[in-house]
């Protein structure tokens, strides 16, 4: 992403995720996308994406986990 000229932010897990993209929420332009490891301490992926979309994100979120589990594939 970076090397395509693109800015990558991190969070160490979904509850840091929901409050950058709060912090970014109010300009548009900052976030194209967000990238959800879905196995995270504190929240993992699959609350965290919930809760951003209850809060009304629309943002394109893309969904990595290393479980390759017939279950993690239809979450």
């Amino acid at each position: 992403i970076e090397e395509a000229g693109g800015k990558v932010i991190t969070a160490e897990n979904g509850l840091q995720a929901i409050q950058l993209v709060q912090q970014y929420e109010t300009d548009v332009e900052s976030l194209a996308a967000i990238v959800m490891d879905m196995q995270m301490p504190v929240m993992d992926g699959y609350q965290a994406t919930r809760r951003l979309r209850e809060q009304g994100c629309r943002l394109p979120i893309l969904a990595l986990t290393a479980g390759a589990m017939r279950d993690d594939r239809n979450k």
